[in-house]
Formats: C-alpha cells, sequence, structure tokens
C-alpha cells in the first residue's frame, strides 16, 4: 500500500502541474461561447474547435474540467491519502489494540479498544481497510499510466 500512495501522489503532482500551467496561461474559470464551438477564459479564447459543426459535448467537457476543478479533485484526492496515512500511524501507535480491533467485527464500535481515538463506529482496523479500498479506486483512473500494478486494482 506504500508504493501505491507514494505513486499516487506522483501522479496527483503531475495533474496540480498541467493544471497549474493551463491556469497560468488561461485563467479559470472556463465557459463556453455562444455558438459552443470555443471555451473561453474571459475573452479569451483557450480551445478552438475547428470542426465546421461545433460539437457542444466536447466544448462541455473541456470546459467542465477546467484547471481549478482538477486543482479542487487534486487537493480532495491528497486529503483521502493523508487520512490515510493518519489512520495507518494511529494504528501503528497502537499496535497491540489494532490487531485486537481488526478482529472485531467491521463496523462496529471499538471505543473500548481505542480510547482517545474518535471511530465513529468503525474500527480503526475497519477504517483503515475502507481507506485502503478507496486509494485503490482512486488509482484506477491512472491504470493507464506507467508504473501502475494490477495488484493495485480493486
Amino acid at each position: 500500500m506504500d508504493d501505491l500512495v507514494v505513486w499516487l501522489r506522483q501522479q496527483l503532482d503531475e495533474d496540480e502541474r498541467v493544471a497549474r500551467g493551463a491556469a497560468n496561461e488561461d485563467p479559470p474559470p472556463w465557459h463556453i461561447d455562444e455558438h459552443g464551438g470555443r471555451i473561453k477564459s474571459g475573452p479569451y479564447t483557450v480551445v478552438h474547435i475547428e470542426d465546421s459543426t461545433p460539437r457542444p459535448p466536447v466544448a462541455e467537457h473541456i470546459a467542465r474540467h477546467d484547471p481549478a476543478r482538477v486543482l479542487l479533485e487534486v487537493e480532495a484526492k491528497r486529503r483521502i491519502l493523508d487520512a490515510l496515512e493518519d489512520q495507518r500511524r494511529q494504528a501503528g501507535q497502537n499496535s497491540h489494540k489494532y490487531v485486537e480491533a481488526m478482529r472485531s467485527p467491521r463496523g462496529g464500535p471499538a471505543d473500548d479498544l481505542l480510547p482517545g481515538i474518535k471511530t465513529h463506529g468503525w474500527t480503526l482496523g475497519g477504517r483503515v481497510e475502507a481507506l485502503e479500498e478507496v486509494v485503490k479506486l482512486l488509482a484506477l483512473p491512472y491504470s493507464d499510466h506507467p508504473g501502475y500494478r494490477e495488484e493495485w486494482a480493486p
């Protein structure tokens, strides 16, 4: 799982780099012009669809995925990775209790096993396990990128 987290952070760094480059060139928000054939940033054209028939679905897709949205998505995914690392750190600090929590029914309260840790009704082990599954799902859109391992597939 550590390798997956490191690899996924690299993919997010690349998404951020590209989005910031686009935002520096053509600041968001991006929008579609009245004819549906140009993506605009303020008065400037970001993308001109050179087809004789404007393709509004393509233009709408490009505009909806402007740099501001990509940067927010990168931040949200990083927060999920941070949450996983935090939960795993807590599990390491409570390793003997973590083993007990993993034996508890998933989704069951574990306040008696892990005093001082807010469980929201989940065992610490159950939360780590759930976050690990979420991270695998976050990596799935990047499965065609170099370095992705089939073992990470959800």
